[in-house]
């Protein structure tokens, strides 16, 4: 699956999701960097948006002003 599908099934099922949740230990370097670019090209467009209280802390995504179901 691509990165932005990933994202969107997660915005399906729930308002918000902690991004470290739709990755696993044995993802590759390559494919955590993917996942942060897709979550910061949604961010731009509006479709999320990205929550960070302190550095270091998790990253949140929650659904953004242009995030439409159906």
């Amino acid at each position: 699956q691509q990165a932005t599908e990933v994202v969107t099934i997660h915005l399906l099922k729930q308002t918000s999701f902690n991004f470290f949740s739709i990755l696993n230990f044995e993802d590759s370097v390559s494919t955590v960097v993917t996942h942060f670019l897709a979550i910061l090209e949604m961010s731009k467009s509006g479709l999320i948006n990205i929550e960070q209280t302190n550095n270091f802390e998790d990253i949140n995504i929650i659904r953004g002003v242009n995030y439409s179901i159906g």
